[in-house]
């Protein structure tokens, strides 16, 4: 998976919910601002719902699943 795929994901207007998958884990981003790179692009920290941090090498993130947006409920 190239690193332009997951930042255009995350800059995405209006953002969409992802999944991110390395290996055999799989990270759910509801918002962008769960996820930040290092300024050498080579590492990514996610912060899951739970509120754990995970670590991870950008080379190790395989790919990349956009999810539907779930649409919102008039009142």
């Amino acid at each position: 998976m190239k690193i332009q795929d997951l930042q255009s994901a995350l800059k995405h207007t209006p953002f969409r919910p992802l999944e991110i998958h390395a290996g055999t884990q799989t990270f759910s981003v509801l918002h962008p601002e769960q996820v930040a790179m290092t300024p050498g692009k080579d590492t990514l920290v996610i912060v899951d719902i739970s509120g754990y941090i995970h670590i991870l090498d950008v080379h190790h993130v395989s790919s990349l699943t956009i999810k539907r947006r779930v649409a919102r409920k008039a009142a």
